[in-house]
């Protein structure tokens, strides 16, 4: 077997690790935050495993890890915002909402999904419509503005002359987790 098929087999057999893993504490109530180890690890985001294609998931998490120059930040910061994207158009599609149009915004997006969202529940069993998480998800939707915001600003996809000179890894991180927060709640 080539050096390369070994490769592959020794990471689809780490990344289904990564899966039984994180599914079994979950099963097992476990309550320590290993969510950093499995965010980076190979295999990594197990809650989309199923959702974004392994060879898409997998290209964005190469993206997002990397951020060492300007340029990767970039790509990281674009990729996040990806990720967030094609949570929230598969989430759609699973809860039956239509697709919008070409040119609907991630905001449009979220708007039609968050009604269908746990919201609603919350509201009825706390008996108001006023309640912190409510609120909470209500104001994803400035969330996810800002995050399309920043890509436009920094990210990949609008041709940049140039990368902002205050563009850290701190920024790209920051987006990350982000990202990495609002698809883990949307994957639940």
């Amino acid at each position: 077997m080539k050096a390369e098929e070994q490769l592959d087999r020794l990471q689809s057999d780490i990344e289904a690790r990564v899966v039984v893993f994180a599914k079994q504490l979950k099963a097992d109530g476990d309550h320590e935050d290993i969510t950093p180890a499995l965010r980076d690890a190979a295999g990594g985001w197990p809650h989309l495993r199923g959702i974004i294609s392994a060879p898409v998931l997998d290209g964005y998490l190469t993206q997002m890890r990397a951020q060492r120059t300007k340029s990767q930040i970039a790509a990281a910061i674009g990729a996040a915002k990806e990720v967030v994207d094609a949570s929230i158009k598969h989430l759609s599609s699973v809860r039956g909402i239509p697709p919008l149009g070409n040119n609907a915004s991630l905001a449009d997006w979220w708007r039609a999904l968050e009604p269908t969202l746990e919201s609603a529940k919350v509201a009825k069993a706390l008996g108001s419509k006023n309640v912190g998480l409510v609120k909470l998800l209500k104001a994803q939707v400035n969330t996810i503005i800002s995050m399309g915001e920043l890509r436009n600003k920094v990210g990949t996809g609008h041709g940049k002359l140039e990368h902002p000179a205050g563009l850290t890894s701190s920024h790209a991180l920051f987006t990350v987790d982000t990202a990495h927060t609002l698809t883990r709640y949307l994957a639940s």
